[in-house]
């Protein structure tokens, strides 16, 4: 027994000892879990401490971004009404400078209109130019009757002398359509005449001034335009007149000549407007009446042309001539006082003087 005891004790003793081994080790083993638990347990803070740290950044990131698009809002709305309000300040200065604009044209207009009415006054003192009184637009269409009456006389008894020629003597003289192309030009130049004379005598020379600016201007251009087309018409006449009978056979066969002569009826019916001007009449209408004046414009610039086309160097200088050249002056200084916004401007005294030098001359002539 006790040797089976003795033999026993070892394998007890190492029983034992393995026993207290495998205690150890897993105290060791524990003792590493523990540790390893406190780490993983700090870990996991860390990376929830971070998490959140991450949520709380998303969540700020997010209310920026949601700020930052208000910002974007308010500031598109601010700059929207900066450009409102700045196209309603440049609307405002716009309609500040125009009607600045409007008030200086209409001081420099009330300035001229006090110009014109010292202008007349002067004109109207004792001891200066006699003043005409408005006639009655009847006695104008008298004269103009008066004229057609005259050219048809003319022309009946140059037809009465005619017929007593025989056919080929008429056909050299050229007495065909060319002879009533002549006559015409003489019929443009007394009613060219009579239109000039007639608006300076009653609405420039007399204290007939219409009160309205455009019909004035109309007037003073309409003068303007008869003395060019009288003075055209009577050199062209005055040429023809001194040409050889060879060459003015060989005018006379051409189609332009011919043509120019077709100019009285703008004139005619610019006479017409002038005397419903005279009756204060509605009439014709502002662009009609620019039409007219520049259809007769254009008929005086066809007679210059003419002339410097058919005559080249030669000039017709006459008396009559003369005269129309110093209506022409007196007429455009008539539309620099009397038709312009600013009445003469700066230069009023001497467009007043060289009218009244136009004026004396053509009377003198």
């Amino acid at each position: 027994a006790l040797e089976r005891q003795r033999a026993t004790q070892p394998a007890e003793k190492a029983s034992r000892t393995a026993g207290l081994e495998d205690v150890s080790s897993l105290k060791r083993s524990l003792e590493q879990l523990s540790t390893q638990n406190e780490q993983l347990t700090k870990t996991l803070a860390s990376k929830n401490k971070f998490l959140e740290e991450q949520r709380y950044l998303q969540q700020t990131g997010r209310e920026m971004m949601e700020a930052q698009q208000d910002l974007e809002v308010c500031l598109h709305e601010e700059l929207s009404a900066l450009q409102v309000r700045e196209e309603q300040l440049e609307h405002l200065a716009r309609e500040l400078c125009h009607l600045r604009q409007r008030l200086q044209e209409q001081r420099e207009t009330e300035s001229a209109e006090v110009a014109r009415l010292q202008i007349r006054l002067q004109m109207l003192a004792p001891g200066q130019r006699q003043v005409h009184e408005a006639e009655d637009p009847s006695a104008i269409e008298a004269e103009v009757v008066e004229v057609a009456e005259a050219s048809r006389k003319a022309v009946g008894r140059a037809e009465m002398w005619m017929s007593c020629l025989p056919e080929q003597v008429r056909e050299d003289a050229g007495l065909g359509t060319s002879f009533d192309a002549i006559c015409g030009l003489y019929r443009c130049y007394h009613k060219a005449r009579m239109l000039s004379s007639n608006i300076h005598e009653h609405f420039v020379a007399s204290a007939a001034l219409p009160r309205d600016l455009p019909t004035m201007r109309w007037l003073c251009s309409a003068n303007l335009v008869s003395a060019e087309l009288a003075y055209a018409a009577l050199g062209v006449l005055g040429c023809l007149q001194a040409t050889e009978v060879s060459q003015y056979s060989s005018l006379m066969e051409q189609a332009n000549f011919t043509a120019c002569a077709h100019g009285e009826h703008g004139l005619d019916a610019l006479l017409r407007a002038f005397l419903q001007v005279c009756r204060g009449e509605a009439g014709t209408a502002a662009d009609k009446r620019e039409a007219l004046l520049a259809a007769v414009r254009a008929s005086g610039a066809q007679l210059m042309s003419l002339q410097k086309a058919l005559f080249k160097e030669q000039h017709a200088c006459s008396a009559l001539r003369s005269t129309c050249a110093a209506e022409a002056l007196r007429a455009a200084c008539a539309g620099a006082l009397y038709a312009s916004s600013l009445a003469g401007g700066d230069a009023r005294q001497s467009w007043k003087d060289c009218g009244d030098v136009g004026w004396s001359k053509a009377s003198v002539l």
